[in-house]
């Protein structure tokens, strides 16, 4: 029986059971310390399930959007991808501007949810919508799992989407 392969990119100090936790910074000790950049080293249709939890974030819009598209190619057909990620319509439309982004985007405020990640670390702004528009383009079914109950400025702001890899069964 063919093991299945189980990526977390991007795993900083969270580690999952039974996945590859993959991180550029060893100090975080993953299991394998890499910096993940596009092409991903994976074959096509070889990889179970990948999980980006607060991620792609880090990457510019463009990279972020040819790493999605990487998690796509490298799926098997009957594989999934979850992408967990600040949602910052949900913040905007529960703040005015002018206080989001000071709150969220200022350089004096320097840790996101006290978890001491700097503030200028993130590339990308990413939503629920913005995110599932780009899933679908690229060919996944998309369906938003859970919304967290964490806040930053007493906003509930994460949102979780798993994304499956479409798949015709007559291309067997």
């Amino acid at each position: 029986m063919e093991k299945s392969i189980k990526l977390n990119l991007g795993c900083s100090q969270w580690k999952l059971k039974g996945f590859t936790n993959i991180d550029r910074d060893k100090s975080v000790e993953p299991d394998v310390v890499m910096d993940i950049k596009c092409p991903l080293e994976w074959e096509d249709d070889s990889v179970d399930e990948i999980y980006c939890g607060h991620f792609i974030e880090h990457f510019n819009i463009d990279d972020a959007i040819e790493l999605i598209k990487e998690c796509y190619r490298i799926l098997k057909p009957t594989g999934q991808v979850i992408f967990t990620i600040p949602d910052y319509q949900k913040i905007f439309n529960e703040m005015d501007f002018i206080n989001a982004n000071k709150t969220i985007m200022s350089n004096e405020r320097k840790e996101i949810d006290g978890v001491g990640i700097p503030i200028d670390a993130h590339r990308s702004i990413w939503s629920k919508n913005f995110l599932e528009r780009i899933m679908i383009d690229i060919g996944f079914l998309t369906e938003v799992v859970l919304m967290h109950d964490y806040a930053v400025a007493n906003v509930n702001w994460q949102t979780i989407i798993i994304g499956k890899k479409q798949y015709d069964k007559k291309q067997q």
